[in-house]
């Protein structure tokens, strides 16, 4: 399972914790917590209807957030609905564990930003389920990624020059792009709010 943040993301990420201090302030230091999974996903129109049709868009707040994830996690494991780069997840493939992952998901609080990418366009996400090794409290996070950013740092790609053909040897073929094995790792930056975390 392909993993987006690198520990030392993951401490930083948590130690800047601001919100429901009475919970949290059990789990400090951050080395109490540990990402359970991580999943990428493609919110694209097809996450922001449900099954009858029916927009999941209530205006630029955290519930319409969080019933875009939940249809996009819907549409992958129960109607096999999947956009190119949507990938498995952390098991959310029924209603139950669908409702956990909302539970986990409104203990944060979502950047005006983070609503607006979701609202209005359709970002590319790196979800994160992460645990609270003292508590046992789940958080749910998902991150949008500046794709802009990804394919800057994305290294060029050589072309090879034909080279003439010899008369005793065959022309040598060029060799196929190599797949990439994972996505690159994405570091997370978490202003901090006033009432809360935001992602």
């Amino acid at each position: 399972m392909p993993q987006f943040i690198s520990k030392s993301s993951l401490a930083a990420l948590l130690g800047s914790f601001l919100f429901a201090p009475a919970l949290l302030a059990q789990e400090k230091p951050a080395k109490n917590y540990e990402i359970v999974c991580s999943y990428q996903a493609r919110i694209s129109n097809i996450d922001k209807v449900n099954h009858k049709g029916e927009s999941l868009v209530s205006g630029h707040n955290a519930a319409s957030v969080v019933a875009m994830i939940r249809q996009d996690r819907a549409n992958v494991n129960k109607y096999d609905i999947r956009n190119r780069e949507d990938v498995g997840d952390c098991g959310f493939d029924t209603v139950a564990s669908r409702n956990q992952l909302e539970q986990a998901f409104h203990r944060l609080k979502p950047s005006p930003e983070t609503i607006k990418a979701f609202v209005e366009g359709n970002p590319l996400i790196h979800a994160y389920l992460v645990k609270g090794k003292l508590t046992g409290q789940y958080y749910f996070f998902p991150r949008v990624v500046n794709e802009a950013d990804m394919k800057k740092s994305e290294p060029e790609k050589q072309v090879a020059k034909p080279q003439p053909a010899s008369p005793n040897k065959p022309t040598p073929q060029p060799e196929p792009p190599e797949k990439e094995a994972s996505l690159p790792e994405v570091d997370l930056v978490v202003p901090k709010g006033s009432d809360g975390i935001y992602f």
